[in-house]
């Protein structure tokens, strides 16, 4: 009985809660089964215009927040300051009790607790996306040396992969369907996500979209020389982390 009830949720439910469970792409495709408007949510959830633009002024703010990755948008940022201004002032003026230092400390720590936040959701995503990025251009080689174009390659890391990756190459996707060339997309990937070995990324592309080669024996490379370089860092940090024991 238990293994029949195991079969038929497999059958009937697991595929449906897997890509649910996979990335924030395929979880909103669930619902809206418009790509465009899906693609216009996304870039809104994260800071950009419908048009995948800057919306506010502060050019390194609003990268700070794309980069982050972070959903709660400006009126998120300024309850987390407003939070962090009210406890920052009700703490100062429990132990100091003194209502000009208290004055002080509340706007500063609204203005400089959401930009920490920022700043380790940033690193935290950049970390994330370089520990699966290697696995991503190995799902693009396959496709390539199966015969598939890079568009189809690059939609099938958005249905593989789960966020921070998943999403991004999703909404890359996307912007190759409505009508941007591969490069473009590729650079758009880059300008949201800002981490460090996307350029070598972008710039495979680009030059194998202008003068042709074998961009699957170029990614393999790539990806073979950023799995080292993550696990010489990783040596590195232990070699660190012992030496600090030691002393």
């Amino acid at each position: 009985v238990v293994l029949v009830a195991e079969a038929v949720y497999l059958f009937c439910f697991s595929t449906a809660s897997y890509r649910s469970r996979v990335n924030r792409r395929l979880k909103l495709s669930q619902d809206k089964p418009d790509r465009e408007a899906i693609l216009i949510q996304l870039r809104r959830e994260r800071g950009l215009s419908g048009d995948g633009l800057f919306r506010f002024g502060l050019q390194w703010f609003n990268r700070m927040l794309l980069e982050s990755g972070l959903r709660i948008g400006i009126w998120g940022l300024a309850a987390i300051a407003f939070v962090a201004g009210g406890a920052a002032f009700a703490g100062v003026m429990h132990f100091r009790e003194s209502m000009l230092e208290a004055g002080a400390a509340a706007p500063a720590a609204a203005f400089l607790v959401p930009l920490v936040v920022l700043r380790v959701k940033r690193r935290f995503r950049h970390g994330r996306f370089a520990a699966q990025f290697p696995d991503a251009m190995d799902i693009i080689v396959r496709s390539l040396r199966a015969g598939h174009p890079v568009p189809v390659a690059v939609g099938l890391v958005a249905q593989e992969m789960p966020d921070p990756i998943g999403t991004e190459f999703g909404i890359a996707a996307d912007e190759i369907t409505y009508g941007a060339d591969v490069e473009t997309a590729m650079r758009n990937l880059y300008f949201r996500v800002g981490q460090e070995d996307l350029p070598l990324f972008v710039t495979a592309v680009a030059i194998q979209g202008s003068t042709g080669g074998n961009l699957s024996e170029i990614l393999e490379n790539l990806s073979g020389v950023i799995r080292q370089r993550f696990k010489m860092r990783r040596k590195i940090k232990a070699l660190a982390a012992e030496v600090q024991t030691l002393e």
